[in-house]
């Protein structure tokens, strides 16, 4: 082989090599990215919907013209069954959405048949006890499921009435578990709770209880399965809160087999917000290639998997980066081919 023939030969190899890194790098979403007031606003999950087709619906309801999007408007107004709304940096927002033909994935747990509707009164005591009045919390969730004009209302109240904002921060899990040693939690009781009572308050605080204890198995698959709470987006039941804070504070590794039922549709987007813990904490469990067949048992939650694979945002990529590179760390290297055959995408 002549020396010009040998350079053009490595040249086709790194052609090949640049190609896969750029599917992996510079992403397929990114005709799914639009620019407002130098706010870039990138979209996951879209399939059926162009970006032209939801940028002129939401301005049908956006009195200025503007996107301005948000996930209450996704999900009232365009019918989207799930979306979230997320905005990580100061000019930069994520937003996730399933689309309504994909309802069937996003199914909420309502099989509430205790007669016991109730937690006892001191669990109302125990959630005064750790929290103060959580004004943005609050707001965030009250609004996330409310239309535009009351969601306006809502945040009017709120910042009307809020002395300060708090976040739920390590003083607040500091003071669940200060609580904790005052009411010691039966964690049969709690569990029972979050999946009978069919009162939301009762779940929301039970799932709460089960957040100071972090290497409780039930408690992490108690607050998993909070997180698909037909509450879930209200003020009663903040699960989606409570994962990051298990997750901190967990000792103990963790058996995904336990967990399939509650993480499967978690991974079909049945709650968008608490999207990237979910796949954090499969990558922190030490995911094997049957977990993940499991657990990511449909196509259509492999494809949310390969639409945050390919994201622009690194935010949007980094747990789900972390998670396949847990499972199969030569994912990267196989063509993009090679990648959605692995995936079994279709």
């Amino acid at each position: 082989m002549d020396k010009y023939t040998l350079l053009q030969s490595h040249a086709a190899r790194l052609a090949v090599v640049m190609a896969v890194i750029a599917y992996v790098f510079v992403p397929a979403s990114a005709q799914n990215i639009v620019q407002e007031d130098g706010t870039t606003i990138e979209f996951i999950g879209l399939k059926k919907w162009t970006m032209k087709q939801v940028q002129d619906s939401v301005r049908k309801h956006s009195p200025d013209g503007k996107l301005g999007f948000c996930a209450a408007t996704l999900k009232s107004e365009l019918k989207f069954c799930e979306a979230s709304v997320m905005s990580f940096a100061k000019d930069s927002t994520i937003i996730t959405v399933i689309e309504p033909q994909d309802s069937i994935f996003v199914k909420r747990n309502a099989y509430f048949s205790s007669n016991d509707a109730y937690l006892p009164r001191e669990w109302d005591e125990f959630q005064e006890a750790f929290a103060y009045k959580d004004f943005e919390k609050g707001l965030a969730l009250e609004t996330r499921t409310a239309t535009d004009d009351s969601a306006m209302t809502v945040m009017r109240t709120y910042i009307k009435e809020a002395p300060s904002f708090v976040k739920f921060d390590t003083v607040a899990y500091q003071n669940i578990r200060t609580a904790l040693r005052t009411y010691p939690v039966q964690v049969e009781r709690l569990e029972k709770a979050i999946r009978y009572y069919w009162d939301a308050h009762s779940r929301g605080v039970a799932a709460l209880a089960m957040t100071g204890l972090p290497d409780n198995d039930t408690c992490l698959k108690g607050v998993l399965y909070a997180m698909n709470d037909v509450g879930a987006s209200t003020t009663t039941v903040n699960a989606v809160e409570y994962l990051p804070h298990i997750l901190k504070h967990r000792a103990r590794p963790i058996s995904l087999a336990f967990l399939y039922a509650e993480l499967r549709p978690l991974v079909n987007g049945a709650n968008l917000f608490g999207y990237y813990d979910v796949l954090k904490l499969i990558g922190m469990s030490k995911p094997t290639e049957k977990d993940f067949r499991e657990i990511f048992a449909t196509a259509h939650s492999r494809k949310l998997l390969a639409a945050h694979l390919q994201a622009k945002s690194s935010f949007a990529r980094e747990n789900a980066v972390a998670m396949i590179k847990a499972i199969n760390p030569k994912y990267f290297i196989l063509s993009p081919s090679q990648q959605e055959q692995y995936l079994k995408i279709r």
